[in-house]
């Protein structure tokens, strides 16, 4: 065999006398893969930051919706019960004294 052919096969296949397909990949292509591999976990660390950022800013703002209707609720039930009580209020005094019942219920509330 010419030193040229053996120079242009890998020492395994030098050393066994066989033809070298040489289809190794280059220096180039490996650096190229280890580029893009760390751009990609870079991109991903990203888009995983902002994922929880985001998804931090969802939970907060679910948990003032929540803390706003339980607060809603609330001043419903409130209004509810004040309205008993102005009605109940309204009915003691129409029983004593129907004349003057309408000046002790609030305003929009006499019929």
């Amino acid at each position: 065999m010419s030193s040229y052919a053996n120079s242009r096969k890998c020492s395994t296949c030098a050393r066994r006398g066989q033809v070298c397909e040489r289809s190794f990949h280059s220096d180039k292509e490996w650096e190229d893969l280890q580029r893009e591999e760390k751009r990609l976990a870079q991109e991903l660390e990203e888009a995983q930051k902002q994922f929880l950022q985001h998804s931090q800013k969802m939970n907060e703002a679910m948990a003032k919706v929540l803390r706003l209707q339980k607060h809603q609720q609330f001043l419903k039930d409130r209004g509810g019960r004040m309205l008993d009580h102005d009605q109940a209020v309204a009915d003691r005094l129409n029983e004593d004294d129907p004349s003057s019942a309408c000046y002790a219920v609030p305003a929009g509330h006499c019929e």
